[in-house]
């Protein structure tokens, strides 16, 4: 986070995971690091919703990156993030 100004972190972020996604397209590593950050930074403050709809999204991605010879670490350490989150959220089934 920029310097524990979490709201300043939150919309730099979002724009990068936006200026990648329009110039590298969503499957693009860039993009998904970025969403990944903005997640962090929503679990940070308390946003859990808003966390767990950002690994939603970059979950499909990062499985078919993987597929592509990305690494499978990568889709681990998501889906182990997004379950801890809906441990969080008290939704126990989403969470399998």
């Amino acid at each position: 986070e920029l310097l524990g100004k979490p709201w300043e972190a939150e919309t730099c972020y979002a724009r990068s995971a936006a200026v990648f996604g329009r110039a590298l397209g969503l499957h693009n590593p860039e993009h998904c690091q970025s969403q990944e950050s903005l997640a962090a930074v929503h679990r940070s403050q308390g946003e859990l919703t808003k966390a767990a709809a950002c690994y939603q999204l970059i979950l499909p991605i990062k499985e078919e990156m993987s597929t592509l010879g990305g690494t499978l670490g990568d889709v681990t350490t998501a889906q182990g993030n997004l379950a801890a989150l809906f441990v969080q959220l008290s939704d126990l089934k989403a969470a399998e």
